[in-house]
């Protein structure tokens, strides 16, 4: 992983790309929303209540966190649990509602990343785990997890049309 030393306004930039593609799926119908991406996959409501409850859970834990000068409660989860959790809330929603929230959460994200001084974008803050938690570490991360899962739905809707 190492320390990413790019500008902290080009991983802003790349962590921004969410936005872009939530306003591309913000059309999509609703039965679309709803059918498995794959067999035995998830649907595109599963992924959007993922990748936002991730959002909401880096929020709240560590970013909001560190902007308000407060100690991170950000904290080791059992993916699996979290993920199932994640699932189930984006299937209780319509793909309309999942679009608006991830784009509230990941522009609060960004918007505070962005109102952070360059020393805290870069420096270390322990967790409660006592692991080092380094935002301009943790970007690239999600990048490639926003990625892998906008792939994954280009795909399928590409293969739906």
């Amino acid at each position: 992983m190492g320390n990413d030393v790019r500008p902290k306004a080009e991983l802003l930039a790349e962590f921004r790309g969410l936005l872009a593609f939530a306003e591309e799926i913000n059309s999509v119908d609703e039965r679309t929303w709803d059918k498995p991406m794959a067999p035995g996959k998830w649907t595109m409501k599963e992924v959007a209540g993922h990748l936002l409850l991730w959002d909401q859970y880096f929020y709240e834990s560590a970013v909001g966190k560190i902007a308000e000068g407060k100690p991170l409660t950000l904290k080791h989860l059992d993916f699996d649990v979290f993920n199932a959790r994640a699932a189930q809330y984006g299937r209780d929603q319509s793909g309309g509602k999942l679009v608006e929230e991830l784009v509230l959460w990941r522009s609060r994200l960004a918007d505070t990343l962005e109102g952070l001084p360059d020393t805290e974008f870069r420096r270390s803050f322990p967790d409660l785990d006592g692991k080092p938690f380094v935002i301009s570490e943790y970007i690239p991360d999600f990048v490639w997890h926003d990625r892998h899962h906008m792939k994954q739905i280009r795909e399928f809707l590409n293969q739906s049309s």
